[in-house]
């Protein structure tokens, strides 16, 4: 048997405008502060130098896992979009079989 599927279409949609909103703010906040990398031996001297490298290979870190997520944002509102979509064409095609196979249906 069958059971009924109730899928708030606009919910979804909405929830996907909500998931490409973020994206932006994410990739933003990924960026490499290349300004701040810059100015380092402007701010803390020839002294910290050795915090440099590893400093720099944690940004780039950053920079990369933010875009993850942000990707992940992205892809989650695609698909909220797509199932909504989905589910109404569904409904559609569904109700144009159940419309073909009753009497006095279009066949």
């Amino acid at each position: 048997m069958s059971e009924i599927v109730n899928a708030d279409t606009q919910s979804m949609r909405m929830d996907g405008a909500d998931e490409h909103t973020s994206v932006q703010p994410i990739r933003d906040k990924a960026e490499m502060p290349e300004g701040w990398l810059g100015s380092f031996h402007a701010v803390f001297g020839y002294a910290a130098d050795e915090f440099l490298p590893p400093l720099t290979q944690f940004m780039r870190h950053r920079e990369q896992e933010l875009n993850v997520v942000a990707d992940g944002h992205q892809e989650s509102g695609d698909v909220l979009y797509k199932g909504a979509n989905q589910f109404e064409n569904t409904d559609a095609d569904g109700g144009d079989l159940v419309q073909r196979s009753v009497p006095g249906g279009t066949e």
